[in-house]
């Protein structure tokens, strides 16, 4: 999808805001406070279903309102599209597509994607194992129904399964039938999470060897499932992560029961960040690893690229004053790629100069100020 405006009204800060005839590169240029991430996220909110602050959907709706609307219009495979949605206090979400409301976003928005590169993305590389676990899944429930379903059932699970365990007089045939459960959903999530680690990687080591040809980009997958294989391009089977989990949840039987919790899963898996054969996040400067994390970003726009035929809108939020010369010029690179590219700085000098002419926008006449 090609974005042609985006209207806001009563979403955050924003009691109204309009943005038309927009182009291939749109730079929203204001001070701090002005709004220009929220632009962002509602882009994002309605085109993905979530926001990349990991807002619940009641949280964007401006002080005093009762609700907000999002708007956009742009084309959608070769046609005209508007696509609208608004977000309640009570957290209800409504999406209509051309004035018919739709109940299945991946359905109605098909080949429609986003990629959000933000100054915190440093975190993938040296903050805690949660944030690349969410990274990854984020990513296999944009691309793939099944994975989102694996994800959320398996979560449903684990939940279940720790509430039995804070319970001593859960039995263990009340347990059991459970951990079947967990065994069955945790392998099939497992097996689809080293598979996208594995395309994920090899996108974002070549680019790291763009960005930074000092030392090669690699990860491990540190798994809580007893499978110990860190190689994530090796294929484990449906069944090689079944057994191995079976065997892991069968040794901590007694430890989980102390500590009234699931510690054999996916949930608990991590993924490694190695430079030059290092540990990125203890070895690495900031300077590496804001590379890394660029590399990572870009990976998962070539993986949408290669897994739905399709190319991403980037939304590139105060990223480029974060980066030098040769970053910017690698993400200058993307930027050309990519269907449509949304930027916010608070500088215009800090406009990539890609193959399209940047459409500068002022925050504070878009929003009617």
């Amino acid at each position: 999808m090609r974005l042609t405006s985006i209207r806001l009204e009563r979403f955050r800060n924003h009691r109204w805001f309009a943005a038309d005839d927009l182009g291939h590169v749109v730079v929203f240029v204001g001070p701090n406070g002005s709004g220009k991430t929220n632009v962002l996220e509602a882009v994002d909110l309605v085109l993905s279903g979530r926001s990349f602050r990991q807002a619940r959907s009641e949280d964007v709706v401006a002080w005093g309102e009762d609700s907000a609307d999002v708007e956009l219009r742009g084309l959608h495979d070769a046609r005209v599209v508007t696509v609208r949605e608004r977000f309640s206090l009570d957290g209800v979400r409504r999406l209509s597509v051309d004035g018919q409301e739709k109940k299945r976003r991946k359905e109605a928005l098909r080949g429609t994607y986003t990629v959000v590169f933000r100054p915190d993305d440093l975190e993938l590389v040296k903050g805690p194992a949660d944030a690349r676990r969410e990274a990854i899944d984020a990513l296999g429930s944009r691309l793939s129904e099944a994975y989102t379903h694996t994800r959320r059932e398996y979560g449903r699970v684990i939940r279940h399964r720790n509430a039995l365990l804070r319970e001593w007089r859960a039995s263990r045939a009340d347990l059991a039938v459970w951990t079947e459960q967990a065994i069955a959903l945790g392998a099939r999530l497992l097996v689809h999470r080293r598979r996208l680690v594995a395309r994920l990687f090899t996108h974002a080591a070549a680019q790291h060897a763009i960005l930074d040809p000092q030392g090669p980009l690699a990860v491990e997958y540190h798994d809580r499932c007893g499978l110990g294989i860190t190689d994530a391009r090796i294929d484990v089977s449906l069944d090689e992560a079944k057994d191995a989990l079976r065997a892991a949840f069968a040794a901590r039987e007694v430890e989980e029961r102390q500590r009234a919790t699931t510690v054999v899963g996916p949930h608990r898996d991590d993924l490694v960040v190695l430079l030059d054969g290092r540990e990125a996040r203890r070895f690495a400067s900031q300077g590496q690893q804001r590379s890394i994390a660029l590399a990572w970003r870009i990976g998962e726009m070539r993986t949408v690229q290669e897994v739905s035929g399709s190319t991403p809108i980037l939304l590139l939020d105060d990223v480029m004053s974060e980066l030098d010369e040769r970053r910017r010029a690698a993400l200058e690179a993307c930027v050309s790629d990519a269907a449509q590219t949304l930027i916010t700085t608070t500088d215009s000098g800090h406009v990539p100069q890609s193959d399209s002419v940047p459409q500068v926008l002022d925050m504070e006449v878009l929003r009617g100020q």
